[in-house]
């Protein structure tokens, strides 16, 4: 009895994800905070030549992004999201198909600032100003600072308590008054 085995090279997928944080601070725990660059490209592995590379938002392959005939597809994500699983297929010219997955998650929206402490009127003694950050995607790096200003005679309305940072890298001066 001789047994054969019918082998089919399937091919490999390989994908590249680059973006610029425009000199702010750098993102952590894999946020973004600019355009996703995404290069994807069709490995034959010694198989059949790379038909197609496709990119979808669905795990069933129905919702397609991006397709491209030949091996390299490339394309950008541009939209704020907290976690989006893309959904990538390769297809050789013999038909078989291999798919992989990758999440991303995206946030190019600076964090607010809300401060208290400030004065709209004239006080004879240290005002304390306390910032707090909030941050709807990526969160904020330091949820609060405080200032104390002691200075004799001040009339300022753009006193900066601190810089806060989301983890995604984008930043808001945050600012309170005193007189």
């Amino acid at each position: 009895t001789i047994i054969t085995e019918s082998k089919q090279n399937k091919p490999k997928i390989e994908i590249t994800k680059t973006s610029n944080y425009d000199g702010k601070l750098e993102p952590l725990d894999n946020w973004y905070n600019n355009t996703i660059n995404y290069t994807v490209k069709g490995i034959d592995n010694g198989g059949s030549k790379i038909k197609s590379v496709s990119a979808y938002s669905d795990s069933s392959y129905t919702n397609i992004i991006a397709s491209v005939t030949g091996d390299t597809l490339t394309f950008q994500r541009k939209e704020d999201t907290p976690g989006t699983t893309l959904y990538f297929k390769v297809v050789n010219e013999g038909e078989v198909e291999v798919t992989k997955e990758d999440k991303y998650k995206l946030d190019m929206t600076n964090p607010s600032c809300l401060s208290n402490g400030s004065t709209t009127y004239w006080v004879n003694s240290d005002v304390n100003l306390i910032g707090t950050c909030s941050d709807t995607l990526s969160g904020c790096r330091k949820e609060n600072a405080q200032k104390t200003i002691s200075d004799s005679l001040i009339n300022d309305s753009n006193i900066k308590i601190t810089t806060f940072y989301d983890k995604a890298g984008n930043k808001v001066d945050c600012t309170g008054r005193a007189m």
